[in-house]
């Protein structure tokens, strides 16, 4: 069956529904890492403070490092399965690219439980996975009909499906992220489509293999 016929009405009548609980953000904001020496790193901790534990790192330059919300000078990103947090100090703004008109940053990612599935959302399309089906599946996105209004909240048409994607606080139910963003996908190629709702964000830019604790910044 495919999914772009019913799609729109689907993903209206959620939003209509209060489907996509949370509280709504501010715009979130991009930033790379600067003012940290090349040998040095940026400490990730557990909350907003220069006493809470160390949790990971992040190299000078790293980007794009995405910003939810900002308490006392210290930002809040999702990092794995927690949420960390940076202090501002130590990050630059930059330009995020986003998909056309909408307001997705390039590369955003979204995952959802019960069933697991996960997926990957760049101007050449959506690639998803699901504990369910037997291979991922690859939707091209109408660049031209997709855009966003004026909260944000971006509508992204697919060749067999769309999506509705609303800036606003999001909890997978598994983890200790705070998410900046909330998606629901209604996707064609099976039986019956499939209707997903989760949690989407920017994958931070954290460093691999470090034993965290060895940074001066932050």
């Amino acid at each position: 069956m495919n999914a772009s016929g019913i799609a729109p009405r689907i993903a209206a009548a959620a939003l209509a529904a209060g489907l996509l609980s949370g509280a709504a953000l501010a715009a979130q904001e991009y930033y790379a890492v600067s003012g940290v020496d090349p040998d040095d790193v940026l400490n990730v901790r557990a909350g907003p403070s220069a006493s809470a534990p160390i949790i990971s790192e992040m190299e000078a330059g790293a980007a794009p490092v995405e910003i939810v919300r900002t308490e006392n000078g210290w930002g809040m990103f999702p990092a794995g399965e927690v949420s960390g947090w940076v202090s501002m100090d130590y990050l630059s703004p930059i330009d995020q690219p986003m998909i056309g008109a909408t307001a997705i940053p390039e590369g955003m990612t979204c995952v959802g439980t019960e069933p697991f599935w996960a997926l990957t959302v760049n101007s050449g399309g959506v690639i998803v996975s699901h504990q369910n089906w037997d291979h991922d599946r690859a939707y091209e996105i109408n660049v031209d009909q997709s855009s966003a209004d004026a909260g944000r909240v971006s509508t992204l048409s697919l060749d067999d499906g769309s999506a509705v994607i609303t800036p606003q606080q999001c909890s997978d139910g598994m983890s200790d992220a705070e998410f900046g963003w909330s998606g629901d996908f209604v996707l064609g190629g099976g039986p019956l489509p499939a209707m997903l709702n989760g949690c989407c964000a920017l994958q931070a830019p954290l460093t691999d293999g470090d034993i965290p604790g060895r940074g001066d910044a932050g």
